[in-house]
């Protein structure tokens, strides 16, 4: 009696294996008017209850929203980059009516401000690119490659199967 290794019994039970190829969440497209969708709302929203309620969702709408469209289109350091630009920006617009020297304090305001503005509605105009860029990057070429591993009673073979 022979002393066959039970891993090997159990594939050679079966003529041929194929592993399947890994779906990975990166692969799959974003929409363009998706990501330019989430951008614009979740500005406008938190901006709009803001303004009703008069309170810190106002600063966060501005602050955060324009960045969830580069989140969902997974481009985070954009979306990180507009992030720290308008921390900065609203830092400036908030703390400069705090300063002593008027003059300082209406330039500091005004530059804070209007730097805030100007990276929101570009971050809300980029969104659409980012997804893009995303969906080019993980364009499908048509072959997908596949491990092919046929093991049998005295033989073995590893192969890879391109399908088109």
């Amino acid at each position: 009696m022979t002393s066959a290794p039970w891993g090997l019994i159990l594939f050679a039970a079966a003529s041929s294996v194929t592993l399947p190829s890994p779906v990975l969440a990166e692969a799959a497209g974003v929409s363009e008017s998706a990501a330019t969708w989430a951008s614009g709302l979740g500005t406008l929203v938190p901006v709009t209850v803001g303004v009703i309620r008069a309170g810190t969702v106002l600063e966060l709408g501005l602050l955060i929203g324009p960045s969830t469209g580069h989140f969902y289109a997974r481009e985070p350091k954009r979306a990180f980059l507009g992030l720290g630009l308008r921390g900065a920006a609203l830092a400036a617009y908030t703390l400069g009516p705090s300063s002593n020297n008027k003059a300082a304090a209406d330039a500091l305001g005004t530059l804070g401000g209007g730097l805030l503005l100007a990276s929101a509605m570009a971050d809300i105009a980029g969104a659409k690119k980012s997804a893009r860029r995303h969906n080019e990057r993980n364009a499908d070429n048509g072959a997908r490659p596949t491990p092919n591993i046929r093991m049998a009673v005295g033989s073995t073979s590893i192969g890879l199967r391109v399908n088109f």
